[in-house]
This record gives structure tokens, C-alpha cells and sequence, in this order.
């Protein structure tokens, strides 16, 4: 049998944060490859005032520029810096629209400018394209300026600019600064307002106006001028010069160095990965590095140097290397190669080194660590492991490459080619099972294969290995999958107090509420137990829509029921939490409902107008939001707010949910009985959730005062389904 390297990749990023939103949600079934080149249009036109430029510098954009990649389901990839884009983004075939921002988006500021670009692309099956997306500026800025005359009857002024959302203050302290605004979506204006003090006077000017029509990415000069020899708001004339912030120069952003690895002239990121490569063929291994800029170091340290002949190093810088000790390198079976302008840089392992390598297979001492540091001249640095095994084996089992990839009752597993294989898949069992069971023919992706599973138990460990034809690959390796989390409580058996009346038990630990927080506040309860129109056990949940009023004060209310809190009263309105922890992936929610749907007597849309037929809704969503606080509440996934003026709702087009099912109830159930019903959960990603919602109410635009005191909701025996 033909002896082969195994080249395992344990790579590590100095500094860099890993963080959720690069899971992938790939299928690894014929992707293609996006490179993806970020610019941003630094320099801008010279005008009266001098020179626009972002405050920002090169390194401070890089760090606050995020990328986004969106398809017709929403958000598939998000980088929060380019430092965790790769230089590849593998993608499934289909159209997608990059977003890049870099910068802060403030209202008015002296200091914070905002550049955004995108760039529609098409990812084709098993193909590889590059793309660049330049990032324009999309502030309106501001520059003043004062004449030498009106500068001398007012010593002392102060000159505001304001947009709908922030306001600007000058002097004749930063005049000369320029302001960047950031417009909404329906804004056209820019206030000004000038107050000064005449020279030796107390007499107070004041003058204002509005700049109309403004728009972003445009610049607007304001000079202040003296117009006539009155005095008052009349003596100042203003000439504004508007210019469309647009230019062909475009300075890219410069990220940190790359290593990557080339093997049989295929190009690979040394990241995470796993390489194979024959050691009876000529073509060398070959480690390249890459960098905007000259590099200034390049250090290779291993100790295993002195096992593969190379004696009298265990650490080197390749930057310092004379020529003498190149050559000696090189005769020793590492070669080093550099460019003209030193921005690559690579070695190579010879053939001899490679035959040391492989006949170390048989004494078991076939592992050679090497761990690579670079630096280039704007001291941007990476650094990273290889790790080389010899082996003799045709293919090797690899770990799954992300929990993402493990489900309740699915999982994607991993191998690596060694040798050319055309018969790939892989074998599966229980741990502690004696009979195995094989999956379908894997998908090759460079040199991984990768195969879903499906029939699995929950919560069970399984163990794996790689397959080549019939022969298993010498390493095995386990998983778990997902458990199946079910909801506390969910039969509503347990419930405590009176006004409010709450769903769970007296010292109990709180997971489903509803509105009767609020309503109680009026001597109701909106959201009941019933002993007498239930499933099982001893009670179900009854949402009745009520109006609820003390006093004839009041306002409709919809019998509800939700996984959160009821965090406080707003006047006649609430401010809830919406969602708990949770961290599995179930398929569907079964339960048992009856629902009469009333005769809408209360209404503030037209979409459910009075006298129509109320609706009811039952809805639930897996997502990974990002956590708020409110009032000493803390770990909120999503902040709810009812009160018209400052409405804030559940949105399920969000990019943070991940799945989501509903079911609109248009039409009462038919008997006195619960009857059963299935919402299957869409998956729009294959991320992890972190929380859950789940949302019940009699009276679907409840959130809008919209709905009839006819409506009534019982639910019974929610379950999770894990298939």
C-alpha cells in the first residue's frame, strides 16, 4: 500500500473574537465560492471650505466595518469585522445581494461618519467568483464659514445646524469643523439658526432658515456674509453651495496577513481544515503567505526540526535568513521563495523531508507541529499551527465541523481524502451498539466529503468513522445529538394568585405570562385556567378578549398567553418580554386548542374593521436575538412595547429568527371539545437558537386594541415534536 501525509490544520487567530454569526448554514451539497474586496471612497471633492475627509482612519474603518450577505430568505452570512470574513465565503448556489458598512451612524456628530456599499452577485454550482464592493459615504455634510466682515461685527456667535434627530453647535472655536448628519428615510431639511452679539453692543442678531430638498452623500457649504448696513437678522445673507459626495478614487481597506496552503496545485485556507497529500509524487507541500503590504516578519518555530534533519534551527525568522543559510535550508529539503516586493512569501517540504515524514509511520511517532507568526509593515499579524501526521490511510474520519451541523434526529458528517477515492460515506452507530449503520454516498468539497444523517434518537450519543469503498478509516468519532427540550408547564396545570392570576405554581419559577398583569390593574383577568373544557389533566388556558375599563377608563384587551414577562404598565398599555432560553431545534408544535372566533366590536385598522370577524393567532419562533435590558430586567431576547407612540412589536422577517411556524385561526372550532393541531417550524438557517417565543392570543391584532369581546382561546398540551 502506497504510504501518504496526513496534513491536519490546527489553526488559531491572534486577537480575533469568534463569535455566532459566522456559523454557516451550508449544505455542503455543490457549493460555490465568493472572494469578496472591500473599498471605500476616502477622498472627496476640495470645495470652498477645504477638504472633506471621514474621520476616521484606515485601521479604525476596519475595525467597524461589517459585512452582510443576504438572500430572498434574509440574512445568511453577517462578519462583524473583515478580520472573520475569510478569504472564501462558501455559499450555496442562488442570488445574493453584500451589504458592507463601515463607520458609526449618528444622528448629528463632529466626528462619525457612516460609508455603506452593496454588490448583487450570483453563486453558481462548484464555481468561484470575486466581487468588490466600494462603500460610499451616506452622511450630508456640513461646512460653515463666516466673512472677514461678519466675522468682525460678531466676535462671539453661535450657529446650530439640525436634522430631525440631532443638532449640531458651532463657534467661532470650531467653525472650521465639518458636521456629518445622517438623514431618514423621509427627511429633505436641514435647520440653521445664527445667534451673535454685535461688536461692542449688547444688541443680540438672530437669523434662521432651512436648507430644503437635502440629500445624503451630498455636501452643503453655508457661507454667512454681511448683506446690508442694517442691523438685525436682515444684515446676514447666507449662500449655501451644494456637492454630490462622489468620486472615482477608492482607497481599500487593507486586512491581515493570509497563510494558505497549496497542495498538487490546489489552493487551500490553512484554517481549520484538513490536507492530504502523496508523498510518492514530486509535488512539494507548500505553505504561501500573503500580505497587503511588505512583510517584516515571518517566523517559523517547531521542535520537531532536529527529527527531520534540520539541526541547526528550532526557530527562524525567514525575514533574516542570509543567503547562506537559504541554501542551507534548502539543501536540507525546506525551500524558501519570496517576491519582488516581499508580499508573498513560501516554503515548501522537498521530497526527502516528505520521506522522513511517511517512514515515521511505523513507529508512531508521525506527528510534526509547526506554528507559523507573520507580521507585515502596517503590523497586521496572523498566526497559525500545522500540524503534519504521516498516515497510510485512504480516508480519515473528521470532527463535525459546527453544533450547528447536529440536530435532534440529523447531522452532517465530515471525512477527508488521503488518497484519489471515488467511494466515499461513512458508517454510524449508538454508542454501545454492535450494529452499524452506513449512510448515503458523501458530497466532496476540496478534500472534505460530508454526508447528512437522518433517524436518529435524540438526546443519544453516536459514534462515526469515514469510508472508503468498504474499507473504515482508522479514526472514529462521536457526537451527541440535540436533546428534546420540552416547555414547563404545558398543559397550564399550574397556576397561582388571583389579581393577577399567574401560570405557574406559588414559589415556582416563572416561563409563561400573559396580560392579566395589566387587565388586573382593572379588576380582570384576561387569561384563565378552565377545569371543564381541557384536554388531560386538570386545567387548560382561556384567553377571553375582554374590555377592560375602571371608572370608564379603559381599553379592549386580548386574552393572551406568552413565554416571557409582563415587565410594566404604560398607562393602559404594557412593555413585555418576549422569549426564555432555549438551545434545540424542534420540527413542529403539536397541541389542542378550540377557538370562537366573536364579532370584531372594537377596531383601529382597516384591515379588521368592526363588524368583521375576529381572528386568532398561535405563533412560534427560534432565534439567537441579541439580549436588552429593561427596568432590572435583564437577558431580554425581545423588548415589546404596545403604546402607540412608542409601539415596538415582534417582527418574525427578523434575521435573528432562525425558525418559525404560525397558524392564523380564521374560523371557530366546530363542537364544545379541543381538537388538535400541527405548526410545522420553517428553518431559515441552521443556526443554533438561543431563545424561544411562543405567543397565544384570542384576538390576533390584540397589540392594536383590535378585536371583539366574542373571542375566546383554550389551549391544552403544547408539545415540541423532534423529527
Amino acid at each position: 500500500m502506497k504510504k501518504l501525509i496526513h496534513i491536519l490544520v490546527i489553526a488559531f487567530i491572534v486577537g480575533l473574537v469568534c463569535v455566532s454569526c459566522r456559523e454557516s448554514d451550508l449544505t455542503n451539497n455543490g457549493e460555490g465560492a465568493l472572494s469578496l474586496k472591500i473599498g471605500v471612497q476616502r477622498e472627496l471633492p476640495t470645495v470652498s471650505a477645504g477638504k472633506t475627509r471621514a474621520t476616521l482612519t484606515d485601521e479604525e474603518l476596519l475595525q467597524k466595518c461589517k459585512v452582510y450577505i443576504r438572500n430572498a430568505e434574509g440574512l445568511v452570512r453577517k462578519f462583524a469585522t473583515l478580520d472573520e470574513m475569510p478569504e472564501q465565503i462558501l455559499l450555496v448556489p442562488d442570488n445574493y445581494k453584500a451589504e458592507v458598512t463601515a463607520g458609526d451612524s449618528v444622528a448629528a456628530s463632529f466626528t462619525d461618519s457612516y460609508f455603506k456599499g452593496t454588490k448583487e452577485f450570483t453563486i453558481s454550482k462548484g464555481t468561484a467568483i470575486s466581487e468588490s464592493v466600494v462603500c460610499g459615504i451616506r452622511n450630508t455634510v456640513v461646512s460653515l464659514a463666516l466673512s472677514d466682515e461678519l466675522q468682525e461685527a460678531f466676535p462671539t456667535y453661535k450657529i446650530t445646524v439640525s436634522n430631525r434627530l440631532g443638532t449640531l453647535e458651532y463657534t467661532q472655536d470650531n467653525i472650521s469643523q465639518l458636521g456629518y448628519f445622517m438623514l431618514l428615510d423621509d427627511e429633505n431639511q436641514l435647520r440653521w439658526n445664527l445667534v451673535g452679539q454685535l461688536n461692542g453692543s449688547e444688541t443680540e442678531i438672530t437669523k434662521s432658515g432651512v436648507i430644503n430638498l437635502v440629500r445624503k452623500a451630498t455636501r452643503y457649504d453655508l457661507t454667512f456674509s454681511n448683506s446690508s448696513s442694517e442691523v438685525g437678522g436682515g444684515m446676514i445673507s447666507v449662500n449655501v453651495v451644494e456637492t454630490a459626495l462622489t468620486t472615482d478614487e477608492k482607497v481599500d481597506i487593507l486586512a491581515r496577513p493570509v497563510i494558505k496552503i497549496i497542495e498538487n496545485d490546489q489552493i487551500y485556507e490553512l484554517d481549520n481544515a484538513v490536507y492530504r497529500a502523496q508523498f510518492d509524487k514530486e509535488t512539494p507541500i507548500v505553505v504561501r503567505m500573503a500580505a497587503s503590504v511588505p512583510f517584516t516578519e515571518l517566523k517559523v518555530t517547531s521542535a520537531d526540526f532536529a527529527r527531520l534533519g534540520i539541526t541547526h534551527f528550532s526557530s527562524f525568522d525567514l525575514m533574516e535568513l542570509t543567503e547562506v543559510q537559504i541554501r542551507e535550508l534548502d539543501n536540507l529539503g525546506f525551500s524558501i521563495q519570496f517576491n519582488a516586493d516581499m508580499t508573498k512569501v513560501q516554503f515548501a517540504f522537498k521530497e526527502n523531508l516528505r520521506e522522513i515524514m511517511t517512514n515515521s509511520i511505523d513507529d508512531g511517532n508521525n506527528t510534526y507541529r509547526f506554528d507559523i507568526e507573520v507580521r507585515d509593515r502596517n503590523g497586521k499579524d496572523r498566526a497559525k499551527t500545522l500540524t503534519v501526521i504521516a498516515t497510510d490511510a485512504l480516508v480519515a474520519t473528521e470532527d463535525i465541523a459546527t453544533q450547528n451541523d447536529i440536530w435532534s434526529t440529523k447531522a452532517t458528517l465530515y471525512g477527508s481524502l488521503v488518497a484519489s477515492v471515488t467511494e466515499m460515506n461513512f458508517r454510524y452507530r449508538a454508542l454501545g451498539s454492535n450494529d452499524w449503520m452506513y449512510s448515503n454516498q458523501a458530497v466532496l468539497n476540496n478534500k472534505i466529503f460530508t454526508s447528512q444523517i437522518t433517524g436518529l434518537e435524540p438526546g443519544i450519543t453516536y459514534e462515526y468513522q469515514a469510508m472508503a469503498g468498504t474499507v473504515a478509516a482508522k479514526e472514529t468519532k462521536q457526537f451527541t445529538t440535540e436533546a428534546p427540550a420540552q416547555l414547563p408547564n404545558a398543559g397550564f396545570e399550574d397556576w397561582h394568585g388571583s389579581s393577577p392570576l399567574y401560570i405557574y405554581k406559588s414559589g415556582g419559577e416563572m416561563f409563561w405570562d400573559s396580560g392579566n398583569t395589566g387587565s388586573a390593574t382593572l379588576n380582570k383577568n384576561v387569561t384563565t385556567y378552565d377545569a371543564t373544557i381541557k384536554h388531560s389533566g386538570n386545567y387548560s388556558a382561556k384567553l377571553q378578549s375582554q374590555y377592560v375599563a375602571l371608572f370608564g377608563i379603559g381599553a379592549f384587551a386580548a386574552g393572551n398567553v406568552f413565554v416571557g414577562k409582563f415587565l410594566k404598565i404604560d398607562g393602559t398599555d404594557g412593555i413585555l418580554r418576549f422569549g426564555r432560553p432555549f438551545t434545540s431545534r424542534p420540527s413542529k408544535l403539536v397541541l389542542y386548542y378550540r377557538y370562537i372566533a366573536g364579532t370584531v366590536d372594537y377596531s383601529t385598522l382597516g384591515e379588521l374593521p368592526k363588524n368583521s370577524k375576529d381572528m386568532g393567532s398561535i405563533y412560534i419562533a427560534l432565534g439567537d436575538w441579541p439580549h436588552q435590558t429593561f427596568d432590572g430586567e435583564t437577558d431580554i431576547p425581545v423588548l415589546v412595547k404596545t403604546k402607540p407612540a412608542d409601539r415596538q412589536l415582534f417582527d418574525s422577517n427578523s434575521s435573528n429568527v432562525i425558525g418559525y411556524g404560525e397558524c392564523i385561526l380564521k374560523e371557530s372550532t366546530e363542537g364544545e371539545g379541543l381538537i388538535k393541531l400541527e405548526i410545522p417550524i420553517n428553518y431559515r438557517s441552521n443556526r443554533k437558537p438561543t431563545d424561544i417565543i411562543l405567543v397565544g392570543s384570542a384576538s390576533r391584532y390584540g397589540d392594536y386594541f383590535t378585536g371583539s369581546t366574542g373571542s375566546t382561546l383554550w389551549l391544552d398540551d403544547l408539545e415540541l415534536i423532534y423529527e
